[in-house]
């Protein structure tokens, strides 16, 4: 948490940080989700727009490589925990 990239994180942004970070129990390699209605449905007041903005804050992780894919995998975002 003293890092300059949790700092510059906002009010809202570290909400949503600590939601998905709840998600994490061991088991699921890391993976969590958080859809923007269930954001916005678990962080009242929030907007699906506002989750979203939260959301494109965190630093972007490089999209999987797939060899049978014909569309754009989904963009996934990296909670870290601890630095690298």
């Amino acid at each position: 948490m003293k890092s300059a990239a949790w700092r510059a994180l906002g009010g809202s942004a570290i909400k949503v940080y600590l939601e998905l970070h709840s998600r994490y129990w061991g088991g699921n390699n890391g993976k969590l989700s958080l859809s923007l209605e269930e954001g916005a449905r678990l962080l009242p007041p929030f907007s699906r727009s506002r989750v979203a903005n939260c959301l494109a804050s965190f630093p972007p992780l490089p999209p999987p490589f797939c060899f049978h894919c014909s569309t754009p995998p989904p963009v996934h975002w990296g909670v870290y925990l601890h630095r690298f």
